[in-house]
C-alpha cells in the first residue's frame, strides 16, 4: 500500500494517541480503547496491518500485542526525538513511561534507532546523544556462535562498560589536509561499550582493540578483584604472555580469558584493569560498569560514544606518543601518506562512525582468535 508521508505520520500519531488517551484498560494481551469518530480512517488502515482489532463505526478498538509494542516504540521515539525540545532532561525521558525493553526494540518497536536506543540505556548528556548518528539498529553478534567460544546464552544482560585509556596528553598542533587548527589531547581517551553477559573477557578483548583501532598483536591481561581473590585474565598460550597491570597484589589466580564469560565476574558495581602490550611498552585502562541492561544481550556489542585518540601500538610513554603526534601532524602536504602508514601502527584519529564500522566486523575477528587458539592446541570447553 502506497501512502504519502504525511497519511504514515497520520497512521504513527493516531497509534501512539489512542495508546496515551486516559481511560485504557490494560489486559494481558491487549489494550482496549473508547474510540471518537474522526479516527475510523486510520483505524481501519491500523486494522489492515493487524496492530489492532476494529469494525467501522464500532466506538471501541482492541490492541492487539504487536500493536502494543509498535504503540509503545513510537511513544518513546517521540519522547526522544522532542522531549529535548520541551525542557525535557534525559533522565526524565529515560523513565516516562512507558518503559523500552532492548528485545522489544528488537522484536521491532516502533521507529527506533541506534541514536534513541543509546539514549535509553546510555548517557545522560544531552549534547552526547544528539551527536549520535540515527543509524538503523543492527545485530553485531552471532545469534548461535560455536560451543568453542564458550559464551552464556542464558544470560540475557548487557554491561553498559566505560574503558579509559590510562593517559591524558597536552595540545598539540595539527593539520586537517590545509587548514591548521589546535586539538586538545587534555581530554581521555574513553569508550562506552554495550556487551552482553555472557559473552568472555576474550570477546570483550576483541571488542576494545576494534573500538581503539589497535592491531591486537601484543599479550593483554584484564586485573578484577572480587573480594575473595584477584583474578588475570588472558591467553598465554596464544600470546606468548599474560600483560599484568601494575599491581601491588601478590597472589594472582590465572584464567584463561576464553573460558570465563563477564556475567559470572562482573557486578553493576565492578572496576577492573586492562593491559595490553608488552614490557617495553604496556598501557593500563581503566574499565567500570556503569549499569546493567536487562535484555540486551540480543543487540549484541555496540560501541555507544567516545572520545579521545588511542595511542598507538609500540610507544612506551606520553612523551613518545607527544612525539608521535608532533610527526605524524607536522606537515600538512604529508598529511594522508602520514595517517596511512600510522594505521599500520594501530593508529587512527577517532571517528564514532568509523569505529562502528570496525565494530561490525567483531564476529570475524573472535574466529581469527579462535583459530589462533585452535593452532596452540587448546583443549576444547567441556
Amino acid at each position: 500500500m502506497d501512502m504519502t508521508l504525511n497519511e504514515r505520520l497520520d497512521l504513527l500519531l493516531t497509534l501512539a494517541l489512542a495508546y496515551l488517551r486516559n481511560g485504557f484498560t490494560e489486559f494481558s494481551d491487549v489494550l482496549y480503547q473508547q474510540v471518537e469518530a474522526p479516527w475510523d480512517r486510520p483505524l481501519r488502515t491500523l486494522a489492515d496491518y493487524d496492530l489492532v482489532r476494529y469494525s467501522p463505526g464500532s466506538d471501541q478498538v482492541l490492541f492487539t500485542r504487536e500493536g502494543i509494542r509498535e504503540a509503545r516504540g513510537v511513544v518513546k521515539y517521540l519522547q526522544c526525538a522532542l522531549g529535548p525540545a520541551l525542557g525535557a532532561s534525559m533522565d526524565e525521558i529515560k523513565s516516562s513511561s512507558p518503559v523500552i525493553l532492548a528485545e522489544e526494540v528488537l522484536d521491532g518497536a516502533g521507529p527506533l534507532t541506534m541514536a534513541q536506543l543509546m539514549t535509553l540505556v546510555g548517557s545522560r548528556d544531552r549534547d552526547a546523544a544528539r551527536a549520535l548518528p540515527a543509524v538503523p539498529l543492527g545485530r553485531v553478534t552471532l545469534e548461535e556462535p560455536p560451543e568453542a567460544y564458550g559464551r552464556d546464552a542464558d544470560d540475557a544482560r548487557g554491561f553498559v562498560l566505560d574503558v579509559r585509556a590510562g593517559a591524558a596528553y597536552r595540545t598539540y598542533r595539527s593539520y586537517d589536509l590545509f587548514e591548521s587548527c589546535e586539538r586538545s589531547l587534555d581530554s581521555e581517551c574513553r569508550r562506552r561499550l554495550l556487551v552482553p553477559a555472557g559473552l568472555t573477557f576474550l570477546d570483550l578483548h576483541v571488542a576494545i582493540q576494534l573500538s581503539m583501532c589497535w592491531l591486537d598483536c601484543q599479550p593483554f591481561g584484564f586485573l578484577h578483584s572480587n573480594g575473595r581473590q584477584n583474578l588475570l585474565l588472558g591467553e598465554r598460550e596464544a600470546c606468548g604472555g599474560v600483560a599484568v597491570p601494575p599491581t601491588r597484589k601478590r597472589k594472582l589466580v590465572e584464567r584463561r580469558a576464553s573460558r570465563e564469560t563477564l556475567g559470572a565476574t562482573l557486578t553493576e558495581s565492578s572496576d577492573l584493569t586492562y593491559a595490553y602490550g608488552d614490557e617495553q611498552a604496556l598501557w593500563e585502562h581503566r574499565i567500570r560498569v556503569v549499569r546493567v541492561v536487562r535484555g540486551a544481550a540480543p543487540l549484541g556489542v555496540q560501541l555507544m560514544e567516545g572520545s579521545g585518540d588511542a595511542p598507538p601500538e609500540g610507544v612506551r610513554d606520553r612523551g613518545e606518543f607527544e612525539e608521535f603526534l608532533s610527526e605524524l601532524y607536522g606537515s600538512g602536504r604529508v598529511l594522508l601518506q602520514s595517517l596511512a602508514g600510522a594505521r599500520d601502527r594501530g593508529f587512527a584519529p577517532f571517528d564514532l562512525g568509523v569505529a562502528r564500522r570496525r565494530l561490525a566486523g567483531f564476529e570475524e575477528a573472535r574466529a581469527a582468535w579462535q583459530d589462533r587458539l585452535d593452532a596452540c592446541g587448546e583443549p576444547p570447553l567441556p
